[in-house]
């Protein structure tokens, strides 16, 4: 079922959207799932404190990333695709009515607003760069704390790799609907 929806998503997308598509099938849900998981594997077990103060690592760990990056992302994935899906979830249009082209316009309107939000919320949930040392003065830590973070350098390519490439879908919905926009304006006449 889901090969036929993406079959009829890219049958049904302009050169454009079928660019999009592409990046969220390759860019994202395979790196995610495969580069991801392989960077992010140890991302808590390896997160260690000078410390051994009962509790003081976990909750360190939770200040430091209060929501992983690979959840986050696979959030974004969903949320930025549901509008593809309610878009291939109408009916098959034969030919291209006004009705049909206004849908796929607001499906890339959402779609363009998913995209901007998760955006600013990378940036401000994580910034661009995944520091190698994290200072924790949270309680039940006694006092500030040194916490290191595994595979920092690793991480702060792939945060950044991942800002670019919905940095880069988003850039093409816009593209997208400009293209949408003369369609529609040439189309109505």
């Amino acid at each position: 079922a889901t090969s036929s929806h993406i079959k009829y998503s890219y049958n049904h997308s302009t050169v454009i959207g079928k660019i999009w598509l592409t990046m969220l099938l390759i860019f994202r849900i395979l790196l995610v799932t495969l580069v991801g998981d392989a960077v992010y594997s140890d991302e808590q077990s390896k997160f260690t404190c000078n410390t051994l103060q009962p509790g003081c690592n976990n909750v360190c760990y939770d200040t430091f990333a209060p929501v992983s990056h690979l959840r986050f992302w696979v959030f974004q994935i969903v949320l930025v695709s549901t509008p593809s899906i309610f878009y291939i979830v109408g009916k098959d249009p034969t030919e291209l009515s006004s009705q049909v082209l206004l849908t796929y316009i607001i499906h890339v309107v959402l779609r363009s607003i998913m995209e901007i939000a998760f955006l600013v919320g990378q940036y401000y949930l994580f910034g661009f760069e995944v520091p190698h040392l994290f200072r924790c003065e949270t309680y039940p830590c006694p006092n500030r704390t040194d916490c290191f973070v595994s595979r920092a350098t690793e991480k702060t390519i792939f945060l950044n790799f991942m800002f670019s490439i919905s940095l880069g879908c988003f850039i093409l919905n816009i593209v997208e609907l400009h293209y949408l926009g003369w369609v529609y304006i040439f189309h109505s006449d």
